[in-house]
Formats: C-alpha cells, structure tokens, sequence
C-alpha cells in the first residue's frame, strides 16, 4: 500500500484537525520534513535562519566543523555544501545530519530544554506504543479507522510527536531503497529496528554538550529547491 509523505506528515505533526499551530513548537519547518518523508536517503538542500543577532558566518562555521566530526568521511563532509549569506546559512544535508547537527544547537533545544526532556521519550514503552499507532494507520485501508487512530496523535505531546516522525524517517533512510520513501511503512511487521534507532540517537543527543564558545544558535530550518550558487563558504573568512 502507498504512503502518502503528506498525509504522513499530516498525521504526525498536525493531529487529526490539522492544526498547523503544532508546527510553531518546531525548529524544522513543515516543508523540511515532507521532503524527507518522500525521500528519506536525499539529502537536502536547507536554510538555516541563525537566532536573532547571531552572524551568519560563524554560525556556518560550526555546522561545517560539526559535519567535519570523528567517523566521518571526507566525501561525506564536503557533500554537504555549508555556505552562507547575510542572515542565512545554506546546506546539503541528510535528515541524520540535520537531527545530530542542527536540531540540537537550536534555541528551541535549549529554551524547551529538550535534552532533559528526551530522558521521558526515551522508554522503550512509549516509544513502541507511538510507533505501532503510525504503522497500524499506514496498514488501515477504511478511513474512518483511520480516523480514530489519528485522534490518539491528538494527545502526544510536540516532542514526541517530533521523535515518531524522525523514527519513521530515519527507518525510510536505512531501510527502503533509494527513491522509495515510506511505501514500506504499511507491511512493516517488527518496529524494532526503529526503535533501535531512535534509541541510539537520543542517547547520543542526551550525552552530548551542545554548548559552543560563540554561543550561537539556530532559529529555524527550511528547505529550498536547488543549490545557491552565490554563498560564501565558511571557511574564506
């Protein structure tokens, strides 16, 4: 059965009203996330809005260095193309990037303290209980059940409606051949691997410092169609 990225996305983030005021808790725009729910193992091409008075180059600066990290590959690192503009920061990301680099040095990570918060997504109970609401409405064909799955959506929390989405996508990048986004999701039998996943991540994101000597943050992500061939590379400063 087909997944539809949007209704996904729809269903996830927005609850069964659409209520697109959800998305205002979130540091990704709702753009970003549809296009990597349709194609989960492209990397995109985002725009990163430095918070407030923070310069852009410094600010593209620590993504590129970030990028530039331990078990990284030289060709995975210059893939993703960190450039900058007066008040903006361009870059090619994948979606595991943008949850490790970008999400986690944004002032909404800070000022909801998302870090402490993670320690109560992180159970193993609520993770699988969220995931089989996501893979039991992707199985559903009638549409009023589907409905009443969606409902229940309407009660998780912003965060945790942010992990179920990443768990799918991050699913979608390891597990479905390139171009196939989530068609996948509707004969998934075991969501343990998913779980596993986020798992790994969030434990990974609750151990690590964010904190940077400049001090800059991030406001929000969205993406853009095509390269931006008049940036400044972060590192002709």
């Amino acid at each position: 059965m087909a997944i539809s990225a949007r209704a996904l996305v729809d269903l996830i983030l927005l609850g069964p009203a659409g209520d697109r005021r959800q998305l205002q808790d979130s540091p990704i725009l709702g753009d970003v996330w549809l296009a990597f729910a349709a194609k989960p193992r492209e990397r995109r091409d985002l725009l990163i809005t430095p918070y407030r008075d923070n310069p852009a180059g410094p600010v593209a600066k620590i993504i590129a260095h970030a990028l530039r990290a331990p078990k990284r590959s030289e060709q995975e690192a210059s893939e993703a193309l960190v450039a900058y503009l007066q008040g903006l920061v361009a870059a090619r990301l994948s979606f595991r990037d943008l949850l490790r680099v970008i999400v986690p040095r944004t002032y909404w990570w800070k000022e909801r303290r998302v870090q402490e918060r993670l320690s109560t997504s992180l159970t193993e109970s609520g993770l699988v209980k969220n995931l089989e609401q996501v893979i039991l409405w992707a199985k559903e064909p009638n549409e009023d059940k589907k409905n009443e799955i969606a409902l229940k959506f309407a009660q998780l929390s912003s965060l945790d409606r942010y992990i179920a989405l990443a768990g799918v996508i991050l699913w979608g990048m390891e597990s479905t051949p390139a171009g196939d986004g989530l068609d996948g999701l509707a004969a998934l039998d075991e969501h343990g691997a998913i779980v596993k996943m986020l798992q790994d991540l969030l434990l990974r994101l609750r151990k690590t410092s964010y904190h940077s000597k400049s001090k800059a943050s991030f406001g929000k992500s969205r993406s853009i169609e095509g390269p931006c061939p008049h940036y400044k590379s972060p590192f002709q400063q």
